[in-house]
């Protein structure tokens, strides 16, 4: 008998189109003979097609086994592995707990400085931080600006001077989610934000918070 997968793909994420050639890929390695697929696609949207994946356990027997192949926000994040959880369907990868803090480097940093796992230097600094240069001031250039809780290449800036360094920010205060930080790893720099951020407007308040 073969086993069913359920291919999740796309999303609600500014990585959709790399999940779309990632379960392509998937798809067409999947031995025939050894299993059947079904596709779950989900929109730039997030509406899900055929149907979505219901969070009750039983609700969908004719699945065995979830490959998520999401990338990013609402995929890597914990938020899909949470709802895998809810409706009781094994998955490939991670869990909800490793998956969230695996998705926020800030948060990866913390958890490695609390096990006493060896990380290069960095600091954290919030969307709304008054003056980035001063919470940076310790810090040579150059740097690489980087969103915290987006996919690894994503919203990646490299910054040789403290003009290039505010320009590198400006989206980050905006990005539409509240939770944004900037992080700095040796000479990166991180940021956390869910979207694609809008253009920048001239000012606004922020507020710095600098990790031990």
């Amino acid at each position: 008998m073969k086993i069913r997968v359920a291919v999740i793909y796309g999303g609600r994420t500014g990585e959709h189109e790399v999940s779309v050639r990632s379960a392509k890929a998937i798809l067409a390695g999947l031995d025939p003979a050894k299993y059947q697929t079904i596709e779950y696609f989900i929109d730039q949207q997030g509406k899900w097609s055929p149907r979505p994946i219901l969070p009750e356990p039983g609700a969908h027997p004719g699945i065995d086994v979830v490959f998520p192949v999401l990338h990013g926000t609402f995929g890597e994040d914990g938020t899909v592995q949470g709802l895998l959880e809810l409706a009781d369907l094994p998955y490939v990868g991670a869990g909800v707990m490793a998956s969230a803090i695996s998705m926020d480097k800030e948060m990866t940093k913390r958890v490695c400085l609390e096990r006493m796992l060896p990380i290069v230097e960095y600091v954290a600094v919030t969307r709304d931080c008054p003056n980035v240069l001063d919470a940076c001031r310790g810090l040579p250039f150059p740097v690489f600006v980087k969103p915290a809780n987006l996919g690894s290449s994503v919203g990646i800036s490299k910054a040789h001077d403290a003009r290039e360094l505010e320009a590198a920010f400006c989206p980050v205060r905006f990005s539409p989610r509240a939770s944004s930080t900037i992080t700095k790893t040796n000479t990166c720099w991180t940021w956390r934000g869910h979207r694609s951020p809008p253009s920048c407007p001239p000012s606004v308040p922020r507020r710095c918070a600098a990790l031990p």
